[in-house]
């Protein structure tokens, strides 16, 4: 199948899915993290060691301090006003810091959000990536450290370790399925065919949790990659599943047990199903079965169809890094015989 030139972030993907096949590849794209500000540790001078975010050009106000009540109030609020006294309310901008490297740190109000991003690109420990940003922020002079014991790097990476699993919590995880082709598209267009969706922007069809609320679980979407980033339309297409705050809280996951990929799926594979499953059976009765046919599952009761299909979706080895792993060991396999029949040996079959 021929793509774009112009390569999204998902490219690898689903170039693994094509050379794989198997209809479907899944991973995921980015988590956050939330910790206290008050709680996380921060030095007396952490402003000086991050930016002032803009939008469009324009510093990111979130909220205004209000000097006379010792309180923060919202930016609704003096929207609301007839005439805004800016000597008794102060504006609070957005403060962050890009880290280079897939993390992103973003401070307002009393809340620090640590975002891990374009996790495509990354088949290690969520976890892991979590523990060297903050080890970042603390060389950057944004968090503090002060050793009890005799400094280490060791003690040092004990201390934040420690400081990780007791005030960040996971508060958003955003887990995909890439489908691609003709048959993305006839997925995309009978959800879109369905009236079913909360709303439509554009390219982007809402199927769950549109509008977060406090007890929203997980939130649902669809869209064509390509038309995205501006690079065509209908070569690829995803749903995007993003599990919330609400959802890790009741579930007692910990930021320690965001770990590798695969693992962080199987441990959210029953609610990401409830979604998946869903929107199989917002699909025409010969879409559905092309997709059954694609995951490899036997078309039978339509009724039961949407489940198994999504389970078939969420098996392991049907993810980006159990997909790539496979093709390493395969090309690993055939370099193997390569060699022992440049050197002579054929007994290898």
């Amino acid at each position: 199948m021929d793509f774009p030139s112009i390569k999204p972030k998902e490219a690898g993907a689903f170039a693994v899915l094509a050379m794989s096949g198997g209809g479907t590849i899944a991973h995921d794209d980015r988590l956050l993290v939330r910790a206290q500000k008050s709680n996380i540790g921060l030095e007396k001078g952490w402003r000086e060691t991050v930016d002032v975010r803009h939008k469009g050009g324009e510093i990111t106000i979130v909220n205004y301090y209000d000097r006379e009540e010792g309180r923060c109030v919202s930016c609704e609020y003096i929207d609301s006003l007839e005439r805004v006294d800016y000597g008794r309310y102060r504006p609070q901008c957005l403060r962050g810091l890009d880290l280079g490297y897939g993390a992103s740190v973003d401070l307002m109000n009393n809340q620090m959000d640590l975002y891990l991003l374009d996790l495509f690109n990354n088949s290690g420990s969520r976890y892991r990536s979590a523990l060297e940003a903050m080890l970042d922020l603390v060389d950057r002079g944004t968090l503090k450290y002060t050793p009890r014991t005799d400094e280490s790097p060791r003690n040092r990476r004990e201390a934040v370790r420690n400081r990780i699993k007791r005030y960040l919590k996971p508060t958003e995880y955003e887990h995909d399925i890439m489908i691609p082709g003709t048959l993305g598209k006839a997925v995309y267009d009978d959800i879109r065919a369905s009236g079913k969706a909360q709303a439509t922007e554009e390219n982007t069809i809402y199927l769950r949790g549109r509008h977060v609320e406090k007890q929203t679980r997980y939130s649902v979407k669809i869209y064509d990659v390509d038309e995205r980033d501006g690079t065509g339309s209908g070569a690829r297409y995803k749903i995007e599943t993003t599990l919330r705050k609400a959802f890790f809280k009741a579930e007692g996951i910990t930021v320690a047990e965001m770990t590798f990929q695969p693992d962080i799926q199987e441990r959210i594979c029953t609610e990401l199903e409830k979604g998946l499953s869903y929107t199989v059976g917002l699909l025409s009765g010969a879409t559905m079965a092309r997709l059954a046919e694609a995951v490899s599952v036997e078309t039978r009761d339509r009724c039961y169809m949407p489940k198994e299909v999504a389970r078939a979706m969420l098996r392991p080895e049907r993810t980006l890094t159990s997909r790539v792993a496979e093709l390493e060991r395969v090309q690993a396999e055939h370099d193997r015989r390569i060699a022992a029949l440049e050197r002579g040996d054929r007994t290898l079959k």
